[in-house]
C-alpha cells in the first residue's frame, strides 16, 4: 500500500489504485512496486475511469486518458 501527496503522485505517475480492477499490466512489475502510468492502465470502459475523467476535467480543466497525467 502507498500513501503519498498529489506532488509525489504526479511526478512518478501512480495511478489510483481505485481505477486498475480489470486493467492491465504493461510492463513486469516486482512485487511491492508502485503501479504506474508506464507500467500499468485502467480498464477505460469503467464507470468509475469515466468519472476520474469528468473529476479531473472539473478539477484540472483536462480530460485525459491515462488518470496518472493529471492527478
Amino acid at each position: 500500500s502507498w500513501t503519498m501527496t498529489v506532488a509525489e503522485a504526479r511526478a512518478s505517475r501512480a495511478v489510483p489504485v481505485g481505477l486498475l480492477e480489470g486493467g492491465k499490466v504493461l510492463k513486469p512489475v516486482r512485487k511491492g512496486e508502485l503501479l504506474t502510468a508506464d507500467n500499468a492502465t485502467p480498464d477505460q470502459t469503467t464507470k468509475v475511469f469515466a468519472l476520474r475523467q469528468l473529476q479531473d476535467e472539473m478539477l484540472y480543466g483536462v480530460r485525459t486518458t491515462s488518470p496518472a497525467l493529471s492527478i
